[in-house]
């Protein structure tokens, strides 16, 4: 993290997206649409719990919106 502005620097979310971080498109089927299938563009990371405040910062970079967590291990 660049600590001067207290924003991220894209050469190290690059790398923290590309060890921990994926891109995946799903489709759905889904009869009020009119081609009857939905497209799901989705971004993910996977974290420990203990890296909460790290990817509340990364949600603020993103401009995106929910962190979901997971009981299992």
């Amino acid at each position: 993290m660049n600590n001067n502005n207290n924003k991220f620097n894209p050469n190290w979310i690059t790398g923290f997206i590309e060890a921990e971080g994926c891109f995946s498109i799903t489709l759905c089927k889904d009869i009020r649409q009119k081609v009857k299938w939905r497209v799901q563009p989705k971004f993910r990371i996977k974290s420990h719990s203990g890296d909460e405040d790290l990817l509340k910062a990364i949600i603020l970079y993103f401009n995106c919106r929910i962190i979901y967590s997971s009981k299992y291990k």
